[in-house]
């Protein structure tokens, strides 16, 4: 391993121990599963949702019509593993369609 990638990793964990010690290491996660809901959910089902917050291991995320919500409700288990695979230290445990 060059000293290039190890330099990064040390930034990388560096950044992470940053996050832990002034608390905010958890929001961080959150937020970064709302900017990447697109590409969990894939471009057409984006396309007609918006994840907007996470509160108490809650994603709330708004739908376009009550079709879609249905459609979402069946899909929520795979859609909570896609997030754990994106983003592992992110602690959402349910999705709320709105």
């Amino acid at each position: 391993m060059s000293a290039r990638i190890k330099s990064v990793e040390s930034i990388g964990e560096s950044l992470i121990k940053l996050l832990k010690g002034v608390g905010i290491e958890q929001k961080v996660c959150e937020y970064d599963v709302i900017c990447q809901w697109p590409e969990i959910v894939g471009e057409q089902v984006a396309s007609v949702t918006k994840a907007l917050r996470v509160v108490d291991g809650v994603l709330y995320v708004k739908v376009k019509n009550s079709t879609w919500r249905n459609e979402l409700t069946f899909l929520k288990s795979e859609i909570l593993t896609k997030i754990a695979e994106q983003n592992d230290r992110a602690s959402v445990f349910d999705i709320r369609l709105i």
